[in-house]
């Protein structure tokens, strides 16, 4: 758990605000030093920190991805609306 938010955060970590990074980072560390320690009672709080904080980060991350354009899309969008319509006649058959 400690390594995915790591990578997380290090590909991420841009994204969100500072103050959230670090909460992020602290627990990060609390984290590592509960599971040196052993302590299994220190080590289950550090989780629940982590995950607290890690959802922080996915939270930061979901709306910064919702406020930008995927890649390429406004090209897409410049491309549709510069296209001619097209009108189709359409012929009746006979029976």
């Amino acid at each position: 758990m400690i390594y995915q938010i790591e990578k997380m955060l290090k590909e991420q970590g841009e994204k969100i605000s500072g103050s959230d990074r670090g909460d992020v980072e602290n627990a990060l560390a609390d984290a590592k030093k509960a599971v040196e320690s052993n302590d299994k009672a220190q080590m289950e709080k550090a989780r629940e920190t982590l995950t607290a904080a890690s959802h922080k980060l996915a939270e930061q991350m979901y709306k910064s991805a919702q406020s930008q354009p995927a890649p390429g899309a406004d090209q897409r969008l410049r491309q549709e609306l510069s296209r001619e319509p097209t009108v189709r006649v359409r012929r009746k058959t006979k029976a």
